[in-house]
């Protein structure tokens, strides 16, 4: 679903902010209106917004719920003891304190996590020694090089998915994406996660693990699957998981899962009527969201386009 608000007075911008995203109030522009654009697409845990204020003012904002990453597309953004501009990207946390500083006309997608999909995406890397609370070091990604991968982390999400409401129906596309979101989150801005591997998890990648594992998955390749739900089926740590793939199939668990949702999508087509349904339909049902991508493993593993099979 999506929404989009337009106005040039800045009660009215105020307000949408307010109920968007935490109470703000905005000052400097002493009456002079101002056009304020704010585009917005709705998955389930995520929101995002291609924001743009022709104006520059002060903000005062209360404490935030969610997490905003925002990745400045031209003009600035200043909170205390950071300013950003174009090509910045900035993560605020929510807490218990508020926000004040200045936006200088700026033009930005911003994006909402659910503080709840960054914490179970955490867990995946902290082995199940989850925080007493997930937090980040700072506001933005550590390096030049994370900064650009999260940078564009964001535009896909944006530009190939989130403009795509044909996907939004698809439970798998969605939570996929959003879980995509939220790793490169951790993996590009300091926090307190940790993917140190240890004796315990080399120990349990041992060939029954990956029994259970694969059972697991084959049985339930139509659910939303994290490497945490596999390896809780298992009865092992994330890493022995991961370690157990690759020490035995050369491969990940999330690569093995959709290697059967691409033989799930194969039985789909074979069985589908070609004048109901579409490529893309199937794909999609089974949580490839990218057409060309999917037809390109298609064509690896069984040989033909899978219109060839739809049409067969």
């Amino acid at each position: 679903m999506a929404v989009v608000f337009e106005s040039t007075t800045i009660d009215e911008i105020e307000a949408f902010l307010s109920e968007t995203y935490t109470r703000v109030n905005l000052s400097g522009l002493n009456g002079v209106p101002t056009r304020t654009r704010i585009a917005r697409t709705f998955l389930p845990g995520l929101t995002s917004d291609e924001f743009q204020l022709g104006a520059d003012l002060t903000y005062r904002a209360d404490p935030l719920d969610n997490y905003i990453l925002c990745s400045l597309r031209s003009g600035g953004v200043e909170i205390p003891e950071y300013s950003a501009g174009p090509g910045d990207v900035l993560l605020l946390p929510p807490g218990e304190r508020g926000l004040t500083g200045r936006l200088r006309h700026p033009r930005e997608l911003v994006l909402m996590l659910d503080p709840t999909v960054l914490q179970r995406v955490a867990a995946t890397a902290l082995e199940g020694r989850r925080p007493a609370a997930l937090s980040f070091h700072g506001h933005r990604p550590a390096t030049t090089a994370a900064r650009r991968q999260l940078r564009d982390a964001i535009d896909y999400v944006h530009t190939q998915t989130l403009t795509n409401p044909a996907l939004f129906s698809e439970p798998l596309i969605s939570t996929t994406i959003t879980q995509f979101l939220a790793a490169m989150v951790l993996a590009t801005v300091p926090n307190n996660t940790s993917t140190d591997p240890n004796t315990e998890s080399r120990r349990d990648a041992h060939p029954a693990t990956l029994r259970r594992a694969i059972s697991y998955i084959e049985v339930n390749p139509h659910r939303d699957l994290t490497i945490a739900d596999i390896a809780t089926a298992a009865g092992v740590t994330n890493r022995a998981i991961q370690l157990a793939f690759r020490r035995h199939l050369d491969t990940t668990p999330l690569a093995y899962l959709r290697q059967v949702r691409l033989a799930q999508a194969h039985a789909d087509l074979q069985a589908a009527d070609p004048t109901q349904t579409t490529v893309t339909a199937i794909a999609a049902h089974w949580g490839f969201h990218h057409p060309g991508r999917f037809a390109n493993q298609y064509r690896t593993a069984y040989g033909q386009s899978p219109s060839t099979t739809l049409n067969s």
